[in-house]
């Protein structure tokens, strides 16, 4: 710190010397010929830096620099924890997507399940509807024949007997 006054000193008086003095002036200057001209502003300069090092010990532009760092790095942390908060709500919406997809493909089995179980109730109960169907026939036709379904059909030219030509006789006679 103490080097950078006193470079910043020296750089001072070289910008305030060649302000001055043109290139061809320095050139045919003799020994000490600046002296007289230029040793008030050179005890000037050294007051100046002498008195007040403690306020040129600080940068400017070095404390402007840190102070936005740290405000940059303010801000990275609230970033930083902003995207952290928002990877842990993440990992929630997986963690409830997995939980989704485990209950979907269960649900699914069991509609499979669902479905053939329905299937098979349908056809019984059109097999149970197909057989009382049936039975209503059976019994209508019961009937109207008797329980041996042994209807006879009316004919118009009568045998015989009268039976029509259905029955034969034990004796093989119509």
């Amino acid at each position: 710190q103490q080097h950078r006054i006193n470079f910043a000193f020296l750089n001072d008086m070289q910008k305030e010397f060649t302000r001055r003095c043109t290139p061809n002036k320095i050139e045919d200057a003799i020994a000490y010929g600046f002296d007289k001209s230029f040793s008030r502003k050179v005890s000037r300069l050294m007051h100046h830096y002498n008195t007040s090092r403690d306020t040129l010990g600080h940068d400017t532009k070095t404390s402007q620099l840190n102070t936005e760092v740290q405000s940059i790095k303010k801000v990275l942390g609230v970033n930083i924890e902003i995207l952290m908060s928002k990877v842990k709500a993440l990992e929630g919406l997986i963690d409830q997507t997995d939980d989704l997809l485990v209950e979907s493909q269960v649900f699914h089995k069991r509609g499979r399940k669902l479905k053939k179980v329905m299937k098979r109730k349908t056809w019984y109960y059109k097999f149970i509807i197909a057989g009382f169907g049936v039975l209503i026939i059976y019994l209508m036709m019961a009937k109207l024949c008797g329980f041996d379904l042994s209807c006879q059909a009316e004919s118009s030219n009568d045998d015989d007997n009268g039976a029509g030509g259905y029955y034969q006789n034990d004796d093989g006679a119509n």
